[in-house]
């Protein structure tokens, strides 16, 4: 099966799918007492508050907050006592189900922490417990059947203390395959010797139980992405300064590290003063992680709250501000991030949670914690240790195609098993999305009438309010003769629109559906169906047809006769084509699934990574009409949840660097799409090398991409030999076509200039559906970018813009290029050659030795993120070899290796602009 992306053929009236005729288809206080009160109660929030993302795409925050379960929105809930120690609320996992009507799932608990959701939704929790100063974790699992078992007794101090003031920051993680992991502090004697290191703990799915981190102070922050990497924070007290550095270990057990991400200096963090510190990763491989509100000892702050992001290019920014203690973070499957604030009135404290939506958009669920005024949390001083949130959009899927039917009844086709796996492929290639065990694909004898119907009926069973369906088929369509009732084919017999409009009846209130068809006559638009004197039946429009019927079927089981509106669940449909056009197929994807496939790569109109359905028709319909003018994709989304719902995710395969080849070395180079540019000096513009295009099938893209920072210009070399109208070589800048060449085409220079800002450049080379022509690629050489550098310093504008908030160098702010802004010893050009930060004195490009090893000497070098850093060996301090060139973009901190095979041996770390 051919996988490539493109578009078919255009083919004979025999390759549509059409069947005509009958059986068609988130102050401390004065006194003594308040302050120690005030500060219990916000260290238990603060110190907890966390959220993770299961595999399934969970959203888990801790504390006292939801934990968001197939739409529905659970939470931990501390027990509250008096100052007395009479209990007034026993600790629990609340829930709040879709249509707000509230639940308590488990209760009796002291302090419940460390939600996590796995992908079948059984819910893991912990019970911290107190008994000054022991305090004692037990983690249990609780099936969604109410089934609860325990792994026992996971944390104990025993007669031991915690980090910092001695409390439990207990966070759990659930992999992909079952795997738990969680964070177990360091425990030491009353004199502060250590009797524990911290680590991070697993417990694998067959039970057996290793220690995966040894020698941590205080791990928090868990988070895995679909990748199987773990992400957490280690959390160290030098009172009052506060440090959290932040890790990723990858599953063969290598660890980078991203810096020093929160440090309070001589600063109080909101509360207690203690880091809750949290970290979500998205499906696109950004980092979310909150910092705390900063203030000075009198309670003036010197830096408000934020929820910082990392992207997966290296590049930092502030997401959220304006918090005093965000925590809680988490993210759905459509990239929406969950966040809540915790905010200190002692002895009150108060959590609210929020919602932000991929375009910034930010609504807010109310106050979900609240301990009143007069309420103690759980654990010495009143402190607790959980506040969590889980958000579970589960997404199914289900995928037919059906190229041949019983008895050669209709005619057979030819795309349609193509375009199913072709959809099939593309939603799988986002794991963060979709997962595997809930994608159903049904081909040809497999896709009958009756497998169809209980497919969609099972789903309809399983699905919870807040759950994405999305169902697509591509296949012959059309009418039942005589009651003119729309049809699409299965591989048996019609499946008409009134038995698809009872099946997506039977879908839960808050499901969202999204409906893609390639078959024919299944247009969404209503009033195209008003056209005065056609001849053919408005009911052929399948999708208003349905939808239509739906109506009538939802009234029936709601006993409502007189309503109006489908309510939920929540419909988008898009179809190949209008009411009254047929659908084409082609020779490996049917005409439009062809470019829908296309568009899962090329279709990301807003650059966000992430590709929404309706992205996905904006970018397949004006192609597909550019293709057969007699063939428009339409769209039906009254409840507008095609542009919701995220149907694949754009990310890059970083590991391409063509700094020689291509210059612009100071520029991250990555190659996506079906295969990689390669480096080559045979055919090139001058004597240097340039890149090539890989050889790719019909449907194929190759493609490199690179971003380029601030307002400059931009020059290249390129040279084109291919199939002329058919084979192109495209360039693209921020999502808009400049070039779209074809043919021979001998060396040319390309140049242009870019406003302010960061700017993508992508290059591709697109095959069409049949014939190798030429060379059949095309090659890329010699980039140039010079940004725009208004006092001539050799440091362009937008690098002076970001670190000094003005572009050229002036002497009252030590921004020049030859000045020292933070007195570490380099000036401010070295500063941006090594992308380190001018004004952090901390931050500056050097070799550190930091231990002997069994093969050699350990060694660290830190330095920036985007720039070319080249590691150098020497005998004599003369002569110098490369050891290691690391390609942007690199970790902050990496450590390297290095052999002892001479008596002396000098290592320099040095960087290439």
């Amino acid at each position: 099966m051919n996988d490539s992306i493109g578009f078919p053929l255009l083919r004979t009236a025999a390759d549509q799918h059409v069947r005509e005729g009958n059986g068609n288809r988130n102050n401390r206080a004065n006194d003594a007492i308040q302050q120690q009160r005030s500060c219990a109660l916000m260290y238990a929030l603060l110190r907890s508050l966390g959220v993770l993302l299961s595999p399934s795409g969970l959203l888990l925050i801790c504390l006292v907050l939801p934990m968001v379960a197939c739409g529905e929105v659970c939470f931990s809930h501390p027990e509250i006592k008096d100052i007395n120690g009479n209990i007034l609320r026993v600790g629990s996992i609340e829930r709040i189900a879709a249509d707000g009507s509230p639940s308590t799932v488990v209760s009796g608990l002291c302090a419940p922490s460390g939600l996590a959701l796995d992908a079948d939704r059984n819910l893991y929790y912990g019970n911290v417990t107190y008994d000054a100063p022991r305090v004692q974790v037990e983690l249990f699992k609780r099936t969604p059947a109410g089934s609860v078992t325990s792994y026992g007794t996971v944390v104990d101090t025993s007669t031991g203390r915690l980090p910092g003031d001695g409390e439990a920051a207990f966070q759990v993680v659930v992999s992909a395959t079952g795997d738990l992991y969680y964070g177990h502090p360091q425990i030491k004697d009353i004199n502060g010797n250590i009797l524990r290191v911290g680590s991070i703990e697993r417990i694998a799915a067959d039970g057996r139980r290793s220690t995966v981190i040894s020698g941590l102070c205080a791990p928090s922050g868990l988070a895995l992405d679909a990748n199987g990497n773990l992400y957490y924070g280690n959390v160290t007290y030098d009172a009052p300064r506060v440090q959290v550095e932040l890790f990723k270990r990858t599953p063969a057990g290598s660890v980078t590290s991203y810096g020093t991400v929160v440090d309070t200096s001589t600063g109080w963090l909101p509360g207690r003063g203690e880091a809750a510190f949290q970290v979500v990763v998205a499906a696109t491989g950004d980092l979310y992680y909150n910092h705390p509100q900063i203030e000075d000892i009198n309670g003036n702050i010197l830096r408000v709250g934020s929820i910082k992001r990392i992207a997966a290019d290296g590049s930092r920014s502030t997401v959220v501000s304006g918090l005093c203690a965000p925590s809680g973070l988490a993210l759905d499957a459509n990239g929406s991030l969950y966040y809540a604030n915790v905010i200190y009135d002692a002895p009150r404290v108060q959590v609210e949670l929020f919602k932000r939506t991929t375009a910034g958009s930010v609504t807010s669920y109310g106050t979900v914690v609240d301990t009143t005024s007069t309420g103690w949390l759980p654990g010495y001083y009143g402190r607790y240790s959980a506040f969590h949130v889980v958000s579970d959009t589960r997404k199914y899927a289900l995928v037919v195609g059906i190229d041949h039917y019983l008895n050669g009844q209709p005619t057979d086709l030819s795309s349609c098993v193509n375009d199913a796996e072709g959809i099939n492929c593309r939603i799988r290639s986002s794991p963060q999305l979709w997962n595997a065990t809930d994608i159903t694909v049904l081909h040809d004898g497999d896709a009958t009438h009756a497998r169809i119907r209980d497919e969609l009926n099972r789903l309809a069973r399983i699905a919870t309010a807040d759950d994405i369906v999305f169902f697509y088929q591509s296949s012959h369509g059309g009418w039942t003769f005589g009651t003119h009732m729309a049809t699409i084919w299965a591989y048996d017999q019609d499946y008409l629109d009134s038995e698809l409009a009872n099946d997506l009846a039977l879908f839960p209130d808050g499901c969202t559906i999204v409906i893609v068809l390639d078959t024919c006559y299944s247009g969404g638009m209503a009033e195209t169906m008003a056209l005065g004197g056609s001849s053919i039946p408005p009911q052929w429009n399948f999708a208003q047809a349905v939808m239509s019927r739906m109506k009538d079927a939802m009234s029936s089981k709601s006993g409502d006769l007189e309503a109006t509106s489908l309510g939920k669940p929540s419909i988008g449909w898009i179809t190949a084509c209008d009411w009254d056009q047929t659908s084409r197929a082609g020779q490996v994807y049917s005409l439009f699934t062809g470019y829908l496939l296309r568009g899962f790569h090329d279709g990301d109109a807003n650059r966000d990574q992430r590709i929404s359905f309706s992205e996905l028709f904006d970018y397949t319909k004006p192609l597909t009409v550019a293709s057969d003018a007699n063939q428009v994709p339409q769209i039906l989304d009254a409840a507008g949840v095609l542009c919701q719902v995220i149907a694949g995710v754009r990310s890059l395969a970083s590991g391409m660097a063509y700094g020689g080849p291509l210059g612009a070395r100071k520029s991250v180079w990555c190659s996506t799409r079906d295969a990689s540019w390669f480096t080559q000096t045979n055919t090139t513009y001058s004597s240097l090398p340039a890149v090539q295009s890989a050889p790719i099938p019909d449907f194929g893209i190759s493609q490199m991409e690179s971003a380029f920072e601030g307002f400059g210009s931009i020059s290249f070399w390129y040279k084109v030999s291919s199939q002329t109208n058919a084979d192109f070589f495209d360039v693209d800048i921020d999502g808009t076509n400049l070039l779209h060449l074809s043919g021979e085409i001998p060396w040319t220079q390309y140049s242009t200039l870019l406003t302010t800002g960061r700017h993508v450049v992508c290059w591709s080379y697109v095959k069409d559906s049949s014939n190798t022509v030429a060379s059949d690629c095309a090659w890329v050489g010699e980039v140039s970018w010079l940004p725009q550098d208004s006092d001539c310093d050799s440091i362009p504008d937008w690098w002076m813009q970001r670190e000094f908030a003005h572009a050229t160098g002036l002497s009252n702010d030590n921004s020049r290029a030859s000045d020292d802004a933070d007195g570490d010893g380099v000036d401010n050009a070295s500063e941006y050659a090594a992308d380190t930060d001018p004004n952090d004195r901390d931050s500056y490009l050097r070799v550190n030795v930091l231990s002997k090893a069994s093969d050699g000497l350990t060694m660290q070098c830190q330095g920036g993120v985007t720039a070319w850093q080249l590691v150098e060996r020497s005998t004599d301090l003369r002569h110098w070899t490369p050891f290691v060139t690391n390609v942007p973009p690199v970790s902050v901190i990496y450590p390297i290796t290095v052999p002892t095979t001479e008596s002396k041996q000098f290592y320099r770390l040095r960087v290439e602009e």
